[in-house]
């Protein structure tokens, strides 16, 4: 599902009903220092050098989302969609070219992962897609004045099923997922391990019941990092770069689906990005709050505008497009 865009139904991101001037509050963004190197798979995103954060969960991405029926491992390694009283087929394949930085991103929603949500949102509990997640693709943006100034930049990631990182439209890494795999919506990543999913007797885990608390070690299994990714100066370009994440699922292990169905308590999404850590000594300009002064952008009319709302300094003003069904009534 195009999270960003419902043809006849709704307006463009970037075609919008109206555009929103607001004064914010805050002081000139700084450098965050980075966070305490993580233990666990769960915790924040560990930043591999000891520069100042440019990117992170905090910002602003745009993300494109797709949904399946999912696919059920069986005990003696059958593969098959599960028989719960669902089936979900939404989600075109990717446009060519969605992960570089000339690609118009406009009609994606704006989407951001938050600093300290629970453990249980990491676990995969709670998902807005839920198990029919089956392909999740994110774009954050920073800004560089002068590649060759950038020093020791790292990346951190993590990530539920499998995971490709790209930097301006070039693969930087990946995870869970064989190098020749061909991408698509049907992929499926590394299975995950039967107690990722259920308890020793057999039972699904629940987000409820302190089951994360008293199953933590089966739940952090399903969390998988990418860590201490280098990139290099030459990967980077004069003005807005664009850092990509694309997410494939794993597939179900027990019976928990077709018992429950998509009951949020029990049923988790086996994709997804969960945390990322961008730093830098040098050369990059951090993009993870609020910047000083008035803005004006293009408001999504199914966006909430509230004060604490602001966009993407790095991104552009684009025009706005109404667009309608043929004979029928619309205002903008």
């Amino acid at each position: 599902m195009n999270l960003g865009r419902t043809p006849h139904l709704r307006l463009l991101t970037a075609g919008l009903a109206a555009v929103w001037a607001v004064a914010a509050a805050a002081a000139e963004p700084k450098a965050k220092a980075p966070p305490a190197p993580a233990a666990v798979g769960g915790a924040p995103a560990a930043p591999a050098s000891a520069g100042p954060v440019i990117l992170d969960e905090s910002g602003w991405l745009r993300i494109f989302a797709c949904c399946r029926t999912p696919m059920v491992r069986g005990k003696d390694n059958e593969l098959a969609a599960t028989k719960a009283d669902f089936a979900v087929t939404t989600g075109a394949e990717l446009p060519e070219g969605w992960s570089g930085p000339e690609f118009n991103d406009s009609g994606w929603a704006r989407h951001r992962l938050g600093r300290g949500h629970s453990k249980e949102t990491d676990y995969g509990f709670f998902h807005v897609f839920g198990p029919p997640l089956a392909r999740e693709c994110l774009r954050g943006k920073f800004r560089v004045d002068d590649p060759a100034a950038v020093r020791e930049m790292k990346l951190s990631v993590g990530y539920r099923g499998g995971m490709i990182v790209y930097l301006n439209g070039k693969e930087i890494a990946r995870g869970s997922l064989a190098k020749d795999a061909k991408l698509s919506n049907e992929l499926l990543a590394e299975d995950y391990p039967p107690e990722a999913f259920v308890k020793p007797d057999g039972a699904p885990i629940r987000a409820q019941f302190r089951d994360p608390q008293t199953f933590k070690d089966q739940c952090e299994k399903r969390i998988r990092r990418l860590e201490s990714i280098a990139i290099p100066a030459s990967a980077l370009r004069k003005g807005v770069n664009v850092l990509a994440f694309e997410s494939f699922r794993s597939p179900y292990f027990g019976k928990g689906l077709d018992v429950e169905g998509l009951n949020s308590r029990t049923a988790w999404a086996t994709c997804g990005l969960v945390d990322f850590s961008l730093t830098a000594a040098g050369g990059a300009t951090p993009n993870i709050e609020r910047p000083r002064g008035i803005q004006v952008w293009n408001l999504d009319r199914n966006d909430r505008l509230t004060a604490s709302l602001y966009a993407d300094p790095v991104e552009p003003l684009a025009p706005i497009t109404l667009v309608g069904v043929r004979n029928g009534f619309f205002s903008g």
